[in-house]
């Protein structure tokens, strides 16, 4: 079974070549170029830099790359909705994300649980599709964490394939990272499902 057969059975969301190769390739050149900044993360009332936890770049993209993305993205809804039974309002809009050199994510979620006695906030579902593959670049695995409900395999990471085109979407409270980018450059963009 592939690793994408696998994680779909596991209630995962993928679809392949959301955006064709030639977009994927246009859209990472026009990153390679683009000026960006440091995103902040949300922690204890109040959003700031952290690059113990974080180290990527948000990149300024042309409005008409940003336009395309975010219909192709926007079309998807109703099957994202579908697939995990719930009704999505729309997107907090598409972040074009670099990861360099060295650039990592560490654990975490992109919406609270319950049990972690914090608001949850909006976020229902977050989305991430690939641009350029991993011979691009060397590292920079996409891992999500607690994919199957079975506790020998909690603390086991599930690297998601980086195939460009390819769109993972999962329940933004599942717990995810990304590993360090070791060599080269890995291109992405993300959004959440509201």
């Amino acid at each position: 079974m592939s690793s994408i057969s696998f994680l779909r059975k596991a209630g995962l969301f993928l679809r392949e070549d959301v955006l064709d190769a030639a977009l994927c390739a246009r859209l990472s050149a026009e990153m390679a170029d683009a000026p960006g900044e440091s995103p902040s993360l949300y922690r204890d009332g109040e959003y700031a830099i952290d690059h113990g936890l974080r180290r990527s770049l948000r990149l300024r993209m042309p409005a008409a790359s940003r336009t395309l993305v975010q219909q192709t993205i926007d079309a998807l809804r109703p099957a994202v909705a579908e697939h995990f039974h719930l009704t999505l309002h729309g997107t907090e809009g598409a972040d074009f994300l670099a990861y360099r050199t060295g650039d990592f994510f560490a654990v975490h979620r992109d919406r609270a649980r319950a049990d972690d006695h914090l608001p949850a906030g909006p976020r229902q579902v977050a989305l991430i599709i690939f641009l350029n593959p991993s011979p691009g670049y060397v590292g920079g695995d996409l891992r999500l964490y607690s994919v199957l409900d079975d506790p020998q395999f909690k603390e086991y990471g599930f690297s998601v394939p980086p195939a460009p085109g390819l769109l993972v979407a999962f329940r933004a409270d599942l717990l995810h990272e990304v590993t360090p980018v070791v060599s080269g450059a890995r291109f992405v963009i993300v959004d959440r499902f509201r």
